[in-house]
């Protein structure tokens, strides 16, 4: 679906490749003109490895202001060598963890950080990640449903927000799932004001449910936030407006929290300021465009020619000055000596500018040095809305102290940092609790005082177990339980230093299920984890610390005999009162660093993770176990920032402990990235990076030794004229890995090209590429192209894209597609789009012709 007007973004190295030391599987976006969650999901996998692997997607999404806004996993599936085209309806049905945005067709305006995580279902290991900037800057829309920002909150009783209800079909249905063939959706979002009291409900009810998947129903409550904020500062506003200032006193006072405010969010202003003590910038900067002017007009072409014409007459009749023209010795024609007291008024003219010149070019340097900094000075000090200035909750709570507001009920509301009742997604750390789906409740309060406490509990959402093939999801048998606590010091937004406990306990008697020859029953098993997390972030923001400890203890079986013949003074069996079989009691840890210097032109960063074999916690579904890893970046800018280099090392290896596997793999890389912007319209970025894999198996034929290489080189150029804003983007990338021995396993290069014309009324936009591909036993070339045409606001309404599809890759698959969308603004409260994608495909490999039609129709309401 597209908006009314939008700009595209474009991934700095023009193609999604994940992580070079990962260089087995690479992945890149099909579609690079993302614009909604179905493109994020459309992607092409590399897979060089000699069989199939049971893998499946894991995709999380962070707005720049807001915060993680959506994560998701798709079903597990098996991929083939070579390379395999995948769209959000062959993985479904997706496991929504957490969904904030309006409408899954269409990201709002914002600036979006997308990871995209190709995970090993069978060791549930992450294989390869990337990440990817988008940038939507479309303006606002009449036809598309906005991020809710509410402004204010009236007294008794009020309301708004949007619904969907979106029917979509799949014939076929895709291979490896357990999707209906139709599938009806309804989800909504309501602002709720109730005396006073503003709230958030989110729902999604599906007909998706059924064997082999989890539910994706969600009924939930939230304090809206952003709303209590917004009644907040408008209450603050109005007090400190003009018109509400008679006391000298409150003036006073008000002129006091406001430079508190300042001085708290900009800790140099008063050092900018004392710079430009006794310097009258206004003047520096009139003499600055007097400057510019007089430049323009000494360099003009008439005015040196006539200047020079001038000098070649003096040459000829001997002159040096005005008065010669009066010189009877002189021998000037009569016809000439108007023209040549014309011409010498105006060298003297020329001559004044040129001092002028002169000495505002001694001055010159100052004005840029200080001009920069006077225009941030005078862009605060027009900041008169407290909103642009106030840091955080307690900012705003310390002024509502300071000008009387004394209603506790408002007081008690801001330092709520979470409330959620029913579906909600509770945040301790990265390691204990976070991703995890819950129906209960989740609280985090913090006071005056910076106290924290956060608790939440209820029974676990989603969870899903594979089959003994990992061919397909099924839910497991039990009811999984979740309660944890969390106090400390400090706001979560800022410092703070936090202890946490979690404890998640299967609860009932669990499911017979049928196995070839038996039956067996599924054991129950309970986790504690107990740890401690901080951050700490300077008021400049110059420095970022943050980390966490954790210890868990995994029981995978609480009904168990107790261990007799084992260690009885062990810690295990001192926290749970007995050592049971196979008891795991297990620490994990991260930390992470960012330095950005005061010159603002040198970054470094750096992270460190470590987890141990047996560590579990039921809080983090996706939890990545018996691994340690390495990552330290550094980032210098040059000329104002228009080029960049950049490098990093970093180091990946698994089996912390021995034995734990039958291999250990150790990954190591460096690389360099370069990034040169001559002009706004032009980017240019080459990433290098080299690396190296090394596998200990206990078998010889298990372990090897690798190196290989990945170049990325990518041009993108925009043109913007009156009528038709032009974005042209290529990029090269070189791929390769061979043995110790120089023995080459795959060599393949990628070249695409892209372009996009952007009116008004219409986008019309094709992608292409090229990829040639070598390796031992084979050569193939994958060969594809995207052609689209969008007509915006025809008959004012109606939005309208048609498009077509064509992909081969030699001996594997063919691909013939085309596709159209529309959506149709009924009135102001409903909007119709339609979805709807019509392919052939032919897959060498297994024989299979068919033809593959998919689509939705999405119903929108907003009130």
């Amino acid at each position: 679906m597209i908006k009314n007007i939008f700009m595209c973004f474009w991934v700095f190295s023009g193609v999604c490749f994940l992580d070079p030391l990962n260089a087995q599987t690479t992945l890149r976006l099909s579609n690079e003109m993302v614009r909604g969650l179905p493109e994020i999901w459309s992607v092409q996998i590399q897979q060089m490895n000699t069989s199939e692997q049971s893998v499946y997607l894991l995709t999380n999404v962070r707005e720049k202001n807001v915060g993680e806004v959506y994560k998701a996993k798709s079903i597990i599936f098996l991929l083939a060598p070579g390379i395999v085209n995948i769209d959000i309806h062959s993985l479904q049905p997706l496991e929504t963890l957490l969904n904030r945005l309006p409408d899954e067709e269409n990201l709002p305006n914002g600036s979006y950080w997308v990871q995209i995580s190709l995970m090993d279902a069978d060791q549930n290991r992450e294989i390869v990640s990337t990440i990817c900037k988008t940038e939507i800057t479309n303006g606002r829309s009449e036809q598309t449903f906005q991020i809710h920002k509410p402004s204010k909150i009236k007294s008794h009783w009020a309301s708004d927000g949007r619904a969907k209800v979106v029917y979509s079909f799949n014939n076929p249905v895709p291979a490896q799932t357990n999707l209906p063939r139709s599938v009806v959706r309804t989800d909504f979002q309501s602002h709720v004001t109730i005396f006073h009291l503003p709230l958030e409900v989110n729902g999604l009810f599906s007909t998706e449910n059924g064997d082999g998947f989890s539910p994706v129903n969600q009924l939930g409550i939230s304090l809206d936030k952003a709303a209590v904020k917004a009644q907040a500062l408008k209450w603050l506003n109005e007090k400190m407006s003009p018109e509400h200032l008679f006391d000298s006193t409150d003036i006073e006072r008000a002129a006091f929290y406001r430079n508190m405010l300042r001085d708290k969010k900009y800790p140099e202003y008063q050092k900018w300021k004392e710079k430009l003590d006794g310097m009258d910038m206004d003047s520096e900067l009139r003499n600055q465009q007097q400057l510019e002017g007089l430049e323009t007009t000494l360099n003009n072409t008439a005015l040196k020619k006539q200047i020079s014409e001038l000098d070649a007459l003096k040459e000829e009749y001997s002159l040096i000055t005005m008065d010669d023209l009066s010189n009877p010795e002189k021998q000037v024609p009569d016809s000439l000596r108007q023209k040549l007291s014309s011409l010498f008024r105006l060298e003297q003219s020329y001559s004044k500018m040129e001092q002028q010149l002169y000495e505002l070019k001694l001055k010159e340097k100052k004005i840029r040095k200080y001009s920069d900094l006077y225009k941030k000075v005078k862009s605060i000090d027009r900041q008169q809305d407290i909103g642009d200035i106030a840091k955080s909750n307690d900012d705003i709570r310390e002024g509502m102290k300071m000008f009387g507001q004394t209603n506790r009920l408002q007081n008690l509301i801001m330092g709520v940092d979470e409330l959620e009742i029913g579906s909600c997604y509770p945040y301790f750390s990265k390691l204990t609790l976070g991703g995890v789906r819950l129906r209960g409740a989740n609280i985090g309060y913090t006071s005056n005082r910076k106290l924290h406490v956060g608790i939440t509990g209820g029974q676990k959402q989603g969870r899903m177990n594979l089959d003994t093939n990992f061919q397909y999801i099924q839910q497991s048998p039990y009811a999984q339980y979740l309660l944890g606590l969390q106090i400390g010091i400090g706001r979560p937004d800022g410092n703070y230093f936090y202890i946490h406990h979690l404890r998640g306990s299967d609860y009932g008697s669990g499911n017979v299920e049928p196995t070839s020859n038996n039956e067996s029953i599924k054991p129950r098993s309970n986790n504690y984890v107990t740890g401690l997390s901080f951050q700490y972030k300077d008021l400049r923001q110059i420095v970022l610390i943050m980390g966490e400890i954790n210890q868990s203890l995994f029981n995978p079986n609480v009904l168990a005999p107790e261990n007799k013949t084992g260690n009885k003074n062990n810690v295990a069996r001192y926290l749970r009162g007995r050592s049971l079989y196979g008891s795991a009691l297990d620490i994990s840890y991260q930390g992470a660093f960012k330095v950005n210097l005061p010159n603002g032109i040198t970054r470094f960063s750096g992270s460190i993770q470590h987890v141990d074999p047996g560590y579990q916690s039921f809080g983090v579904p996706f939890l990545l176990q018996d691994l340690n890893r390495y990552d330290i970046r550094v980032v210098q800018s040059f000329f104002k920032k228009k080029a960049s280099i950049g490098a990093y090392y970093k180091r990946d290896y698994d089996q912390t402990s021995a034995y734990a596997k039958l291999f250990r793999t150790i990954t190591t890389g460096w690389g360099s990235q370069i990034s040169i912007k001559p002009r706004k319209s032009i980017i240019i970025n080459i990433d290098y990076s080299p690396y190296s894999q090394q596998r200990d198996a206990i078998t010889e034929t298990q372990s090897f030794s690798r190196k290989g290489n990945i170049l990325v080189s990518s041009v993108q150029v925009q043109s913007k004229g009156k009528m038709m804003q032009v974005v042209t983007q290529g990029s090269w990338i070189f791929q390769n890995l061979h043995l110790s021995d120089s023995v080459t396993l795959y060599q393949i290069h990628s070249f695409q090209f892209s372009n996009q014309w952007i009116n008004k009324r219409y986008i019309f936009s094709f992608t292409g590429q090229f990829s040639p591909r070598r390796s031992q036993s084979e050569s193939s070339t994958l060969t594809s192209t995207d052609v689209s045409s969008t007509i915006l606001q025809l008959f004012k309404r109606l939005n309208f894209t048609i498009g077509g599809q064509y992909m081969q890759q030699t001996n594997s698959l063919t691909l013939k597609g085309a596709y159209c969308r529309g959506s149709f603004r009924i009135n102001h409260t409903l909007q119709l789009d339609i979805n709807i994608r019509h392919a052939y495909i032919n897959r060498f490999t297994t024989a299979q012709k068919y033809v593959q039609n998919n689509g939705w129709l999405t119903l929108g309401v907003r009130w």
